[in-house]
């Protein structure tokens, strides 16, 4: 029996799991780490502590798989992107890495764009500048510590830094790549201008592979750590958005869109397309020729979360949407706009969250159905744009925690009056990973994934629906700057 291991390497915790050519879970494990939050806007992170993971939830995995753990053919990660650490030459860290999240690089950002013009730094990387890609930290860390640059050997993305770990090789793939903002994606390659123009030496980053293509082969002592087989090999893995939108069923023709923490709608195309308006990001994806546009929402479940905990901690997330599906029938609406940690794509403006339209009648109940109705508005506001600068698709595949709810689908399906698809299983970033480890191995075409359900738009909640979005986006131009 040949099985497929998949990590899955996260902002704050780090999963393992070992599936079966069928891509059938058959065991998992996870273990967190800290965030290192200097200050508000200085997040740094351990790598020694996401390797120490990998290695902890593996060597769980295949205890708790038994036999089948033993039998494990290659490896592949989903990974946290945009973050970077420099090695020395021995492979050790030189520092903490710098988090996605941090965003001391505000002033390099800002010299960026005086350097280039937003349209032109867009139109070569796919990317507004922003402090949270790794080219304006980057930057940052050559001006302000400029020995540990010179010492490092490589400057590694955390997904090129457990695979080095594991074989010894320097690589990174193309979705990792496409995040630090020193990536061309007309060429596919390494924008060679960019880092000549920042004196960015070349040398120091890791070589571009294709997702699922070969590495190399596992380390002997790190496979006899694992109680892994000698000639287990290392699969090039991805972007943890892009692994878990393979693992929900992406195609040309099926967008997906996460309801976790933040939302991430995501579309594949042929070309890389370049929005007029830089509202929506462009990254190469997975395989040569083929791209992805990413929207991103970046409180989606965790505004629902947030609500419960604040405002309806005595009730389940059952009973709350129960409430909200009342509402729903009495046709009572207002208004929520899921800026709580600010606005994203398309709109890319200064608003805060809020809710409005609300008068003495408001329960929890319209709040609740509120918070769902504008986290999927603002997912249709992301899946028109793309519609715009390239193709319509004829299906929303749906993943993530809040994809648990059917009211929050059936919302969804109403408001973007596109079917959405559910999945069996809700590990989908772990599977896009066993996918591409599979795909490794043997060379052969990704299974697709099994659906779990599937919610079509009900033309009179359409009717209703279009009304309250046209209503929605009024206020947003109102009421919000951007």
């Amino acid at each position: 029996m040949r099985t497929f291991l998949a990590v899955d390497l996260g902002t704050s915790n780090c999963r393992s799991a070992i599936f079966d050519e069928n891509m059938n879970m058959l065991s998992i494990a996870s273990k967190e780490y800290p965030l290192i939050n200097l200050s508000p806007i200085e997040i740094e992170q351990d790598a020694n502590c996401w390797w120490e993971a990998v290695k902890t939830t593996i060597k769980e995995v295949v205890a708790k798989a038994g036999k089948p753990g033993k039998a494990v053919c290659s490896i592949s990660i989903s990974s946290q992107g945009i973050t970077f650490v420099p090695l020395d030459k021995e492979g050790n860290a030189l520092i903490n890495s710098l988090s996605w999240l941090d965003m001391r690089a505000q002033a390099e950002e800002h010299a960026i764009e005086n350097q280039y013009g937003l349209k032109k730094i867009y139109k070569i990387t796919g990317k507004r500048a922003n402090a949270c890609y790794s080219l304006p930290k980057m930057i940052w860390l050559m001006k302000n510590k400029p020995e540990i640059y010179e010492k490092a050997d490589k400057i590694l993305l955390p997904l090129d830094y457990i695979q080095f770990k594991f074989c010894k090789k320097a690589i990174t793939d193309h979705t990792m790549a496409g995040g630090t903002m020193f990536y061309n994606i007309h060429t596919q390659k390494w924008a060679y201008d960019i880092l000549s123009d920042q004196k960015i030496d070349v040398d120091k980053l890791p070589q571009i592979g294709w997702s699922g293509t070969v590495a190399g082969t596992i380390l002997p002592e790190i496979a006899k750590e694992l109680c892994l087989n000698p000639d287990v090999v290392i699969a090039i893995g991805s972007q943890d958005q892009k692994c878990a939108a393979l693992g929900a069923g992406i195609s040309i023709k099926s967008a997906t869109a996460s309801l976790g923490t933040a939302s991430c709608i995501t579309q594949l195309s042929n070309k890389p397309v370049s929005d007029p308006l830089m509202r929506i990001p462009c990254f190469s994806y997975l395989w040569p020729s083929t791209w992805s546009f990413e929207g991103i929402i970046n409180t989606a479940a965790s505004s629902y979360q947030w609500f419960k905990k604040t405002f309806a901690s005595h009730l389940t997330y059952q009973q709350l949407d129960g409430l909200a599906a009342q509402s729903a029938k009495k046709g009572q609406r207002a208004y929520f706009y899921p800026y709580l940690a600010g606005m994203t794509s398309p709109f890319w403006g200064n608003g805060t969250g809020n809710f409005t339209g609300l008068s003495l009648s408001t329960d929890l109940g319209q709040l609740a159905l509120a918070i769902m109705d504008g986290v999927s508005c603002n997912i249709k506001a992301n899946l028109d744009v793309m519609k715009s600068i390239y193709k319509p698709v004829n299906e929303l595949r749906l993943f993530g925690g809040g994809a648990v709810s059917p009211l929050w689908c059936q919302i969804t399906a109403d408001i973007t009056n596109l079917p959405v698809v559910t999945q069996q299983s809700p590990e989908t970033a772990l599977i896009g990973a066993a996918m591409l480890a599979k795909h490794g191995y043997d060379g052969k075409e990704p299974i697709i994934p099994e659906t779990a359900k599937i919610y079509y738009p009900i033309p009179k909640n359409v009717s209703v629906y279009q009304e309250y979005y046209s209503n929605y986006t009024k206020i947003l131009n109102k009421q919000f700057d951007y």
